[in-house]
């Protein structure tokens, strides 16, 4: 009786595993938005945890205030990753997570991100040929061809409701790109 529900309870943990392994590395707007809220890097990176995605790199830049961090998913067959950007502020010493980047190779996918700007009716970006924002967000879509064969399509989101931090950011980026 009792070996049977040992096995019951691993088939359990399998098919519970299998069904969150199914389901993860798909991200959706609003939970790439979400991501923007997370009161820290460590909560940040339980939700990628936990949404599939493991650590790959980061990548420190700027001085050493603007600093990349880019996941992949766990299960290598499925095709996506995510990049989020943080920068620490000299003045503040507070961290912003200020950009993230979700690269999916499903044309599929990449089409309902475009849908939902429009849905949401997000505004053309005058200049920029993928580009759109409303007051919270700007969002840029691109096509990138990483080889003859395989086409990658990238989501950008700035947050742009950080206000006078984000302009602290590109001033500072701005400066660190003028004095190097």
């Amino acid at each position: 009786m009792e070996r049977l529900k040992m096995k019951k309870a691993a088939i359990f943990i399998i098919l519970l595993f299998a069904i969150t392994s199914a389901n993860a590395q798909k991200l959706t707007f609003a939970e790439l938005t979400s991501t923007f809220t997370q009161p820290s890097i460590e909560k940040l990176e339980a939700f990628l945890e936990n949404k599939g995605f493991d650590y790959f790199r980061r990548d420190v830049t700027s001085g050493g205030n603007d600093t990349s961090r880019t996941y992949r998913p766990i299960d290598r067959s499925k095709y996506a990753f995510f990049d989020f950007k943080t920068y620490k502020s000299d003045k503040t010493k507070r961290v912003y997570n200020y950009r993230v980047k979700y690269v999916v190779f499903n044309i599929d996918d990449f089409k309902s991100f475009g849908e939902l700007l429009l849905t949401e009716k997000y505004k053309k970006v005058e200049g920029k040929a993928l580009s759109f924002e409303n007051d919270k967000y700007l969002v840029d879509l691109e096509v990138v061809k990483p080889s003859a064969l395989a086409r990658a399509y990238a989501i950008t989101i700035t947050n742009k409701q950080l206000g006078a931090a984000l302009a602290e950011i590109e001033f500072d980026k701005l400066l660190r790109k003028a004095t190097n």
